[in-house]
C-alpha cells in the first residue's frame, strides 16, 4: 500500500510537467501500471493512447446556445489550470476559440443539436472540476470524478491501458 501511495505522489508530481491534466494518475490509482504477469509474447506493441474526457455542455430551457463569448476551465488533481475561450457568432456556426491550452483542450458546437456543446480534454484525470462562462458568468462548476472506458490497444494482456471518458452537464442561461 506503501508504494501505491509513493508511486501516486510520484506521478501527480510529474503531471505538473506534462502536456495534458494528468495523463498517468488513473492508472496507479486502480493499480493497472504495476501488472507484471502480462504476456505479450509475438504481439505488435507499437500502439500508444490519447487518454482523453469528453464533456457533453447541454443547454437546459432554451432552443439554441446564444452567441457571445463562452470560457471552458478545467482544474486538475494537481491543481494545474487549463483554459481556452470561445466566440460563438451564431448557434449553427463553428465556435473560434483561443487560449494557451488549445493543445489540451477543444471546443465546438453539435452541428446536429444546437443545445449541446462538446468539450474535449486531452488526459484522464481521477477527478477535475469543470468551469463554464457565458460572456464572463459563471454558469456551472462542478467536481466530476468521470467512469472511464477501459481499451487495450496491442491486446488484453498487454500494456498500455487507455482511458476514455465521458461526462454530461446541464447549463442554463437567463
Amino acid at each position: 500500500m506503501r508504494y501505491y501511495k509513493f508511486t501516486f505522489l510520484i506521478l501527480l508530481a510529474l503531471c505538473t510537467m506534462g502536456a495534458g491534466p494528468c495523463d498517468d494518475v488513473k492508472e496507479v490509482m486502480d493499480g493497472s501500471a504495476d501488472d507484471d504477469s502480462q504476456s505479450c509474447d509475438g504481439a505488435d506493441l507499437n500502439q500508444v493512447c490519447n487518454h482523453s474526457l469528453d464533456f457533453d455542455i447541454l443547454l437546459a430551457g432554451a432552443t439554441e446556445y446564444p452567441p457571445g463569448m463562452y470560457s471552458f476551465e478545467i482544474v486538475a488533481p494537481d491543481e494545474s489550470v487549463y483554459v481556452i475561450d470561445c466566440q460563438l457568432l451564431r448557434a449553427d456556426a463553428a465556435m473560434d476559440c483561443t487560449g494557451p491550452n488549445l493543445a489540451q483542450m477543444v471546443a465546438g458546437m453539435d452541428m446536429q443539436d444546437y443545445t449541446k456543446m462538446r468539450l474535449h480534454v486531452n488526459g484522464a484525470p481521477p477527478y477535475c472540476t469543470l468551469s463554464v462562462f457565458y460572456n464572463d458568468a459563471l454558469l456551472i462548476e462542478k467536481t466530476i470524478s468521470p467512469d472511464y472506458t477501459m481499451t487495450y490497444p496491442n491486446g488484453e494482456n498487454c500494456e498500455p491501458v487507455c482511458y476514455a471518458g465521458k461526462e454530461a452537464v446541464a447549463v442554463v442561461i437567463y
